[in-house]
């Protein structure tokens, strides 16, 4: 994760994306074949309220699509895989669709090293090294390597969700939980053993891909110093972790609870040098 500051740059942002892949998970794109159920789609359809109707594989892990690709031609190579890794299948094998995937939008290219990646509407297929769990959508609108990645419809275009009561009453709801966050404190600041389970946590999502094992900072930015870009109260920070911020920061509240981002905060907190 990144709480973004005075020093943050869209270009330090790419450097964040591709730190992400090569430390977090490994560049190896993610293949279709293997699944323990062998009528499991390569790729399917979910849905979501935030979203619309994207396709996912079998698994429900979201697919994205970079515009910069031309038709069946993927322009994602080198250093761009580490963030957004190809979604291949074997030479010998055919992608599948579930419900709602139209056959005939499914289809394959030959990639500059020889991966067979899969491709739906012309689009060739990547998953987002941010999404640490099937479901997450984190890649959604990330801003990277030129353009705008997005999640794909099945209609072959960006996912976009339509705005109904639904949609209303669920960002009424979040605006509500951030007010209440906004004005609250973190419940365990000073809490020594909160800060030794914060730390456990900061390791074991990874933030020491970007941040340092200490926080002291590497190719991201360090979190022991003061003066944040966003603020530096502890309800600005647990925005920046939960939410995410521009140009590169994906949002954690789905895959971290309240009291697991208020105790990495504390631990942040207990290494700062102010």
């Amino acid at each position: 994760m990144s709480i973004i500051r005075h020093r943050w740059t869209s270009f330090s942002a790419g450097i964040l994306m591709s730190m992400i892949g090569t430390l977090l998970l490994t560049p190896t794109p993610l293949r279709a074949q293997g699944f323990a159920d062998a009528d499991t789609p390569t790729i399917q359809v979910s849905e979501r309220e935030s979203l619309g109707k994207y396709i996912t594989d079998g698994h429900g892990r979201t697919l994205y699509f970079f515009p910069r690709d031309s038709r069946n031609a993927s322009k994602c190579q080198g250093f761009c895989v580490n963030t957004f890794r190809p979604y291949t299948i074997d030479e010998d094998a055919r992608p599948s669709g579930g419900a709602g995937v139209v056959g005939a939008r499914m289809g394959t290219l030959t990639r500059d090293n020889g991966d067979i990646q899969i491709t739906y509407a012309g689009h060739p297929l990547y998953y987002f090294a941010g999404d640490i769990s099937a479901g997450s959508i984190a890649g959604n609108g990330i801003i990277a390597f030129g353009d705008t990645w997005s999640a794909l419809a099945p209609g072959g275009s960006a996912a976009v969700a339509t705005k109904s009561s639904a949609d209303t009453d669920e960002q009424e709801g979040k605006a509500t939980k951030q007010a209440l966050i906004d004005g609250s404190e973190n419940p365990f600041a000073g809490d020594k053993e909160a800060a030794a389970e914060g730390k456990e946590i900061y390791l074991s999502v990874g933030c020491y891909g970007c941040h340092g094992r200490s926080g002291g900072g590497g190719m991201g930015p360090d979190l022991i110093e003061k003066h944040w870009r966003y603020g530096d109260s502890d309800a600005d920070l647990f925005k920046s972790i939960s939410q995410g911020r521009p140009n590169g920061m994906p949002p954690w509240d789905a895959h971290l609870d309240e009291n697991e981002i208020w105790k990495i905060i504390t631990y942040l907190r207990s290494i700062a040098k102010y």
